[in-house]
């Protein structure tokens, strides 16, 4: 008996440990028990037998080409968080390309497509993240139209996937978002909302709403678990490193084999922490930039997740690194670690 079995015998945790490993989906007393036990490190070696044998030691990411929508303020990019002007991204190697900007509420949905066209058009050759379900639920109120009517008005303008911003994945409202965006045809990531001191029932009631949707509508690329907290908050509100470590392995406990991946978004958790939650149930990355080129560094600040670090913290995780676009198709290039 390993030291992992030792001590989920001790926490009366050993009959969860087959489960796990089948990816059956945990039902809730079953959740309830690995959150009573208060061990991250317990919650973390199930929820790892999933992951091994969802995806082996293999770690998928993408090359994300972060760009400005044009004419929109963005807020304060720390500088770990490299983005583009639309003008400026033909040449870059990337596997998918996320837009940037905070759409205000009133924005109208002829804008919105506009944005979204003129993005997608920058570089065809990539898929499309935009738009959080916030604004979409936003622009079917502003247009008294569908939500139905406004994903597919947007899918075809280039709209691959859905994006998402701390703060979101804790309301009803983009529950129905991701619904209706599944049945127009486009695919999303369940993303689960969690806030500092709250990784509990009220977690767990939240994430059985995400699965419910997902056993229903079978439309999610992936799951992940998403603070309300950048990384680099005060302990006093942000998200603790063994909250996050809880939340993720709930997840992967919870959803099982009915979505195919665990993303972590090193944007928002930071690398460090990132990193180690590749041992509790994530098995993709979210958070690797994309630029033309990389400047050597000249201090000790912050440095962005350029696709060398990334794949180095990867493996320094034990794990091998497969690069994917972003609705989770291995890309050319991926044995070798770049896009063809």
């Amino acid at each position: 008996m390993t030291i992992r079995d030792q001590m989920l015998e001790a926490l009366g945790l050993g009959d969860l440990a087959d489960v796990a490993a089948a990816r059956t989906p945990f039902p809730r007393a079953a959740l309830e028990r690995v959150l009573a036990a208060g061990n991250p490190l317990a919650a973390a070696s199930l929820a790892d037998r999933g992951r091994a044998a969802a995806s082996g030691v293999d770690v998928t990411h993408a090359w994300t080409l972060r760009v400005r929508a044009p004419g929109f303020i963005h807020g304060l990019e720390d500088a770990t968080k490299v983005s583009h002007s639309i003008s400026d991204v033909a040449a870059i190697p990337a596997t998918e390309i996320e837009m940037l900007g905070d759409l205000p509420r009133d924005t109208p949905l002829a804008l919105a497509v506009e944005l979204v066209r003129s993005v997608a058009a920058s570089r065809p050759d990539l898929t499309l993240r935009a738009l959080t379900a916030r604004e979409i639920d936003a622009l079917a109120t502003v247009e008294c139209r569908p939500l139905g009517e406004i994903l597919s008005t947007l899918q075809g303008a280039g709209l691959s996937t859905l994006t998402w911003r701390p703060g979101c994945g804790g309301t009803a409202a983009e529950l129905t978002v991701h619904r209706a965006a599944h049945a127009a045809g486009v695919r999303t990531i369940a993303t689960v909302g969690t806030t500092h001191g709250r990784v509990d029932r009220s977690f767990l009631d939240r994430l059985d709403a995400w699965v419910d949707l997902a056993r229903d509508a079978r439309g999610f690329l992936a799951a992940m678990v998403l603070p309300d907290r950048t990384d680099g908050a005060s302990p006093l509100v942000g998200t603790s490193g063994t909250e996050d470590w809880t939340a993720c392995a709930l997840a992967r406990l919870a959803f099982g084999d009915i979505v195919g991946k665990i993303s972590v978004d090193w944007h928002v958790v930071g690398h460090k922490l990132g990193a180690t939650m590749l041992a509790c149930g994530a098995d993709d990355v979210i958070g690797t930039q994309a630029a033309a080129l990389w400047a050597t560094p000249t201090d000790d600040g912050p440095r962005p997740i350029n696709p060398d670090r990334a794949r180095k913290w990867i493996v320094e995780a034990r794990r091998s690194p497969v690069l994917r676009d972003g609705l989770f198709r291995v890309v050319a290039g991926a044995s070798s670690g770049s896009p063809a």
